[in-house]
């Protein structure tokens, strides 16, 4: 569903509800192109699953064509529909039979399955097996060479196909396997770790020439028979190549288990296509632009995970474990316009923050000083300039006032280094530019709605990532800032990288389609400036400020700095899961209704809300802060709370912890609606909930212990003060606080009150 248009670009022929069809002249044009393989115009869909066996069925086909793209394009953008037909074929639809194939597991608050027991096996031909609950998992490597060919890396014990003239592999046996293979070109060094959690591959390609050298590495596992797939975390079938560094997997539901694959090092997760092809029913991790100087060399490495489970987020789960991604996501979070702030009574604006329990402020987006005029728009080191002078102060009286309404809350304003929106920025930065393959410095002028705003890539090194490090002084010091709210900190979409073919980032390529040879050097944003963004962030942190950024991580080294991040999923409903390795933050935009709030956590996220006086709901104070232990569709199990929006047993694993339970109808408010929670060898609230409801359960240092059997307790009322519940038991049980008194209850149904720090 997906093609390769371009070296560099991607495009999908179906992408959120939406078809993409030719602008073309006729019916024949496009054919000739080789990227369409002669299928340029025709569309054939299986629509099974949508007919109405017992009513009437209309099929409507909508122009979404609008004003603003046919100017853009020069033209008239109507839809021609040269043929319809309507075919019925005997037997069962094949989209239907894949029903029960995509059917995902639900996790109510039941333990993660953790890593399957597998074989393993590694083969002279380059390739290696795992078998998992009895299937087996071949593993095998395409990599091309000078000329237009490709070698293959096979699980086999003897080749089955030719590769280039001259290249050959061997295999050193033992615990941690070591294949070599050598061709004229270059020279591979795999070792392969299979340890009982996930099994790691190291990949070190030389280049063997006294020239550069650039290779696609397509790393992929076989399959035998339908299966669901997880490209970046999505089942949609119209997902079939994918670029998604922030969560680089892909992942393969067996039965009763599963396996995940993922990037591991930052060049190989920032170069890679996740992909299924079809043809060959493999899907895998594919970089179609690793460059190699003269005498070069570079390691790809990538993890496989054997998982006990078809559940795609034991292994996501699995992963944050091991990436260190489960730290603590601060909130709750408001956007501000400082002339809102400014105009309010203080008496009234503490209320409404108090109201809410915020904490944590930001300044927008591109900035508007629409005191001035609502057409310039400022970005990245334009808003240093004179015009901005009013704004800026007007930023430092709101952020002033805010600390003195709610003292101890940080005020985060809008940062940006993808954009710049001085006039000359194309003379001023032209070092820093994003380039077109034409050399065409790209920009945007918002539809007319906007002044003009400059691409750039800022690095260490170009004038444009020189000047935005000297910014972040000038936030502190002009405006009184807390920290930056960084947009886009990483790159300005998903599904495709950003580049600039200006210059080279020194991993990175574009090579001739028909030769494999190198076309030329390109930078990858998120590659070439990596450095930069970590200087950016330690330099606030050493001024004692604080980051957020908009878009997940896109390196280690980045999410080791520990960054909260949002995601912003009011787009669509594929995007929340480019933030599943990172802090789990959906952002709401301009929505309001308390449903959006569920929908989100329906993404496996908490909510970022916009506005800091519109939300009638209470559910935003009793959401952060949040240290994730797993993450659910429905479910965040986190150290101080667990979030969920459907029905389950809930608790944390292993513990005798109880909690206060809240309720929230589907409006949003606090109910009196009680909960019983059953204690064994550990606490489970049962909760029933409505589709549009949530439960949160806020942890309280206090736990139940059975002498026998087990225990249920209802009626939890814990603060400061003191605690009371209802406990119900056979053999009676021990109550504790931690760090405090401790009581013995006994037998029967009992009513339990206790002093903090004393005996109740």
């Amino acid at each position: 569903m997906s093609f390769p248009y371009s070296p560099t670009l991607t495009l999908q022929w179906q992408d959120m509800g939406k078809w993409r069809v030719v602008y073309a002249p006729d019916f024949e044009a496009c054919n000739a192109q080789p990227v369409y393989a002669g299928e340029a115009y025709r569309f054939v869909l299986d629509i099974s699953d949508l007919l109405h066996a017992d009513q009437e069925n209309t099929i409507e086909v909508s122009n979404l064509a609008d004003a603003g793209l046919a100017q853009r394009v020069g033209g008239d953008l109507n839809l021609v529909i040269g043929m319809m037909r309507l075919n019925l074929a005997e037997g069962r639809s094949a989209i239907k039979d894949a029903a029960s194939v995509m059917e995902e597991p639900v996790n109510r608050g039941e333990p993660l399955a953790g890593p399957a027991e597998y074989q393993h096996g590694a083969f002279n031909t380059g390739g290696f097996e795992i078998t998992v609950d009895g299937v087996r998992y071949p593993f095998e490597t395409l990599v091309s060479y000078p000329g237009g060919g490709f070698n293959r890396l096979e699980a086999s014990p003897e080749p089955t196909v030719e590769g280039q003239l001259g290249w050959f592999t061997s295999l050193r046996g033992g615990e941690e396997p070591l294949i070599v293979g050598e061709g004229p070109d270059y020279e591979l060094r795999r070792s392969i770790s299979f340890d009982d959690g996930h099994i790691e591959v190291s990949d070190t390609w030389v280049n063997k020439r006294n020239r550069d050298l650039g290779l696609i590495v397509d790393n992929r596992v076989m399959l035998d028979g339908d299966r669901r797939i997880h490209i970046a975390g999505s089942t949609d079938p119209a997902r079939n190549r994918y670029y998604s560094p922030a969560n680089p997997s892909v992942y393969v539901a067996g039965d009763d288990h599963g396996i995940g694959l993922i990037c591991e090092d930052d060049v190989y997760r920032n170069q890679a296509w996740l992909h299924y092809d079809a043809d060959a029913n493999a899907t895998g991790l594919r970089t179609e632009m690793l460059w190699l100087p003269a005498g070069g060399e570079y390691t790809l490495r990538w993890s496989i995970y054997p998982m006990a489970s078809a559940d795609y987020f034991d292994f996501i789960n699995a992963v944050r474990r091991d990436w260190g991604s489960n730290y603590l996501t601060p909130g709750p979070w408001a956007f501000f316009s400082p002339d809102s702030i400014i105009e309010m009574p203080i008496e009234d604006l503490r209320a409404q923050l108090d109201k809410q329990a915020l904490d944590y402020f930001i300044y927008c987006g591109g900035w508007v000083d629409r005191q001035a005029d609502s057409h310039t728009i400022g970005f990245r080191t334009y808003v240093l300039d004179d015009y901005w002078a009013s704004f800026r102060d007007r930023l430092r009286q709101a952020i002033d006032k805010i600390h003195e309404a709610r003292p101890g809350s940080t005020c985060l304003v809008y940062y940006d280094t993808q954009r710049d929106s001085f006039p000359d920025a194309n003379v001023r930065y032209a070092d820093s530019a994003i380039t077109s393959p034409a050399g065409e410095h790209s920009f945007t002028e918002w539809s007319g709605q906007f002044s003009i705003s400059w691409s750039m890539v800022a690095t260490l090194e170009n004038s444009f990532g020189r000047a935005m490090l000297d910014a972040v002084d000038e936030y502190f010091d002009q405006m009184g800032v807390d920290g930056l709210y960084w947009d886009e900190m990483e790159t300005t979409g998903y599904g495709q990288p950003l580049i600039s073919h200006l210059f080279g980032d020194g991993y990175s390529c574009v090579l001739d389609p028909e030769t494999n040879e190198v076309d030329h050097q390109v930078a990858v944003q998120s590659i070439a400036g990596e450095g930069h963004r970590v200087a950016v962030v330690q330099k606030v942190y050493d001024r004692g400020g604080m980051v957020m950024g908009n878009g997940p991580a896109f390196t280690r080294r980045l999410l080791e700095l520990r960054v909260p991040r949002i995601v912003e999923e009011q787009h669509n409903d594929v995007w929340w899961y480019e933030g599943l390795l990172d802090t789990p933050l959906g952002y709401l935009s301009s929505y309001v209704a308390f449903d959006r709030f569920v929908r989100v956590v329906n993404q496996a996220s908490l909510p970022v809300a916009t506005h800091w006086s519109l939300y009638e709901h209470e559910v935003q104070p009793h959401l952060f802060p949040f240290t994730p232990i797993e993450l659910h569709p429905g479910y965040l199990l986190g150290e101080e709370r667990i979030v969920v929006s459907r029905p389950g047993n809930y608790g944390w694993h292993g513990e005798r912890t109880l909690a206060r339970v809240i309720h929230f109808g589907t409006d949003g408010m606090i109910t009196d609606r009680a909960f019983t929670t059953t204690v064994a060898e550990e606490a489970r609230t049962a909760v029933e909930l409505a589709e549009g409801e949530l439960v949160v359960l806020e942890r309280i240092p206090v736990t139940v212990t059975p002498e026998d059997g087990e225990a249920t307790v209802s009626n939890v009322r814990y603060d400061e003060t003191g605690l009371s519940l209802t406990v119900r038991s056979d053999a009676g049980v021990t109550v504790a606080i931690e760090g405090g008194a401790t009581m013995q209850v006994g037998p029967g149904e009992q009513t339990v009150t206790m002093e903090i720090g004393g005996q109740g």
